[in-house]
């Protein structure tokens, strides 16, 4: 969506406060704050609609380590954590972009929908029935514990496959000598 005139805080203030609502102010000023501190570059935001990324195709945000911030690591399997608002932010700003985002974890939605709800978050979020095979539905955040079809998956645990060899793969993992 290009509006003309604008510059970026209008355009951020259209597309977050007037096309969906003022419950999503907070994550607008987020945004703004991060565009004044330099964290996010203004020529960034600006591009958005040039990502490399196919509209309509889901963005897939593992739960733990991402979305809760899980700094303590498995606590018996509550929720204890505050939640990572960058990352929400940027879910907001990829949906409102046209890029449906999920949530994969091995917990049990109803869990994170629960710690979702009582975070009172400004993004709705559903489980989805144990028939979906795809997600593709930009007004909700999609929970599901399968895995399904995304373009990107985001996981602070995850290693970036890119045809090494054995010998390479091995390689990618050992510790390295100290002298």
């Amino acid at each position: 969506m290009i509006i003309l005139g604008l510059g970026i805080a209008g355009i951020l203030f259209h597309i977050i406060l007037h096309r969906i609502g003022k419950p999503y102010r907070d994550s607008y000023f987020r945004i703004m704050e991060n565009i004044e501190n330099g964290v996010i570059k203004k020529e960034e935001i600006m591009k958005i609609g040039t990502l490399k990324l196919k509209e309509g195709h889901a963005i897939a945000f593992d739960f733990d380590g991402v979305i809760h911030k899980y700094s303590k690591g498995w606590q018996d399997g509550s929720i204890y954590d505050e939640a990572n608002l960058e990352v929400l932010d940027l879910i907001l700003l990829l949906q409102l972009s046209g890029y449906p985002c999920v949530i994969i974890s091995t917990r049990d939605p109803q869990q994170i929908k629960e710690w979702w709800d009582a975070q009172r978050f400004s993004i709705r979020a559903d489980v989805l029935s144990d028939y979906t095979t795809f997600f593709n539905d930009c007004s909700y955040v999609g929970i599901t514990n399968k895995k399904l079809p995304a373009q990107v998956y985001v996981d602070d645990r995850a290693y970036k496959y890119t045809g090494q060899n054995t010998a390479e793969f091995i390689r990618d993992f050992m510790w390295e000598e100290t002298e």
